[in-house]
C-alpha cells in the first residue's frame, strides 16, 4: 500500500487470455496517474477502491475500463491493442493496434527496448514504440513524345509493399516551368 503519489506511464498490461483481476487496484490514499498506457485482456483495467485516479491518453481493450470511484477520460478510448503475438509473449505493436502514433510527449525519449520515441508520426502508446519500413516507391512515366504545343501525359505510380501504415502521405510533383495549363 502507498499512501503517495503514483505514476504509470507508457506501460502496457496484457495477458494472453481473460483475466478475472483488475491490471491495477487503487486501495491506498494516494493519487495513481496513469497515462499513455495500454490495457488489454483484463475484464477490468483499473479499480478504484479509495484514493483517486487522474487518468487521461490509455487504450482500453478490456471489457471494464475503471470501476469504483473513477471515470474514464475524454482522451483515453477503446480500441484493438492490435499486438503482434500475444499467445507468443510479443506484445509489441503492429500495424493494426489502435495505440499507434496517439500518446502524448512526456519527456520520454526512449521506449522499454531503448528505440526512439517518437519513432513515426508520433507518439505510441504502452512500453513499445513501434517502427515500420514502409517500402514505399514512386515512379513517373511519360505516355507520349509531343512536338511543340502538343498535350503531354504524365503519369506517377506509387507502390506500397511493407507494413507500415502512411496516413499522412504526401505525394508532390515538381513540374517544368514551362509547363502550362495543368490538368489533375
Amino acid at each position: 500500500e502507498h499512501s503517495g503519489a503514483v505514476q504509470i506511464w507508457y506501460s502496457t498490461f496484457a495477458t494472453p487470455t481473460t483475466s478475472t483481476l483488475p491490471a491495477v487496484t487503487i486501495a491506498g490514499s494516494g493519487i495513481v496517474t496513469a497515462q499513455n498506457n495500454i490495457f488489454a485482456g483484463e475484464m477490468t483495467a483499473i479499480s478504484v477502491a479509495a484514493g483517486s485516479l487522474a487518468e487521461t491518453y490509455n487504450l482500453f481493450d478490456v471489457r471494464t475500463a475503471i470501476s469504483g470511484t473513477a471515470e474514464v477520460s475524454e482522451k483515453s478510448f477503446t480500441g484493438p491493442a492490435g499486438f503482434q503475438d500475444p499467445a507468443a509473449g510479443n506484445y509489441h505493436l503492429s500495424t493494426g493496434s489502435a495505440g499507434l502514433n496517439t500518446a502524448v510527449d512526456l519527456g520520454i525519449t526512449t521506449d522499454l527496448e531503448g528505440d526512439t520515441r517518437p519513432a513515426g508520426g508520433g507518439y505510441d502508446l504502452g512500453y513499445d514504440e513501434a517502427s515500420f519500413n514502409s517500402d514505399a516507391a514512386i515512379g513517373k512515366s511519360v505516355i507520349n513524345i509531343p512536338a511543340v504545343w502538343e498535350q503531354i501525359t504524365y503519369y506517377l505510380h506509387f507502390t506500397k509493399t511493407g507494413p507500415a501504415l502512411l496516413p499522412h502521405l504526401t505525394i508532390t510533383d515538381h513540374l517544368p516551368i514551362w509547363v502550362t495549363d495543368v490538368t489533375i
